[in-house]
């Protein structure tokens, strides 16, 4: 057992998973209407965890699977009635040979070595349809403010900013087509809301000041970003058989 197993074999405790999951992140439909993705589409997550995006994606009517690592996650998922599977997803034999409209993975690119990563995406781009998507979310290497986030989980082992995802998206045969900011959450309530909004007018004129001061131009620098990535249609054309290939 290497010393990342050691830490995920005690992962549910640490991060106090025995209980049922918490409400599904606000954010969700924020995330995925940024894919155009839309129900009953074949959905994949990464990563699953407590479920929570699980259990989003089946009420509003994804076709759903899921992969983890952790075997306690995977049977409690699998007790919901969830078609899930244990290991690394390049590993199942049961995944290779299908088609996902959506593949989605929540904090999961940063606990991947930079070759993982590309061997992962490599696997991806062949279960992923022509005009589907990858939605990831991780901390925002790029940030400062993401410290807390990339360094407060000994399992992580990569930080990735929009450059870096774009840069290995590309190497992995695919293309990132949006990256920014993760959705910000919103508190129910008017005054909670109203507070938030101000906190999220404040980031914005930060990360533009910033922005222009140093880079000639706005960069996002919220804790988090998402990226949605596509194939990469230039490449898929390269490769396809020419007509006279065809006849032969």
């Amino acid at each position: 057992m290497s010393k990342r197993d050691g830490l995920y074999a005690s992962y549910v405790t640490w991060r106090s998973w025995e209980d049922a999951p918490d409400a599904p992140d606000g954010s969700f439909e924020t995330e995925v209407a940024r894919t155009g993705i839309e129900p009953p589409a074949r959905v994949l997550e990464i990563g699953f965890g407590q479920g929570q995006f699980l259990c989003w994606a089946r009420k509003r009517g994804y076709t759903v699977t899921g992969v983890d690592l952790i075997p306690e996650l995977v049977y409690r998922a699998s007790d919901q009635g969830f078609t899930v599977y244990c290991g690394r997803a390049e590993d199942i034999p049961e995944l290779r040979g299908q088609k996902f409209d959506l593949i989605a993975a929540f904090d999961v690119f940063e606990h991947l070595t930079c070759d993982e990563l590309l061997v992962l995406l490599g696997f991806l781009r062949k279960i992923l349809r022509p005009s589907g998507r990858i939605l990831a979310r991780f901390p925002n290497g790029g940030s400062p403010f993401s410290l807390p986030y990339q360094h407060g989980d000994a399992t992580h082992q990569t930080a990735l900013g929009a450059a870096a995802m774009t840069q290995t998206a590309i190497a992995a045969g695919l293309k990132v087509l949006w990256v920014g900011n993760a959705a910000r959450p919103m508190n129910s309530g008017k005054h909670h809301w109203i507070a938030k909004r101000l906190a999220y007018l404040a980031r914005d004129a930060i990360e533009v000041f910033i922005g222009r001061l140093y880079f000639q131009g706005r960069v996002p620098l919220d804790p988090n970003l998402t990226a949605v990535i596509g194939g990469d249609e230039r490449r898929v054309a390269a490769s396809a058989p020419k007509e006279t290939e065809i006849a032969k």
